[in-house]
């Protein structure tokens, strides 16, 4: 039971770490061609509260 929770555990980290890579690379290319603050804002709540949300889920 324990070794499939963590099984599954390391498939959602995988896949979220996969979708936050690739988004935060998006909008990193974007920030530097635009140079907008709001941008920059914006990529580092979306980037990082997935994160925070997951570490928060994995406490518990």
């Amino acid at each position: 039971m324990i070794r499939l929770r963590v099984e599954i555990y390391t498939t959602v980290h995988f896949y979220f770490l996969t979708r936050l890579y690739i988004f935060m690379y998006s909008e990193y290319r974007l920030a530097t061609y635009y140079t907008n603050t709001l941008r920059c804002f914006s990529f580092l709540f979306f980037g990082l509260s997935p994160t925070i949300l997951y570490t928060t889920l994995l406490t518990y």
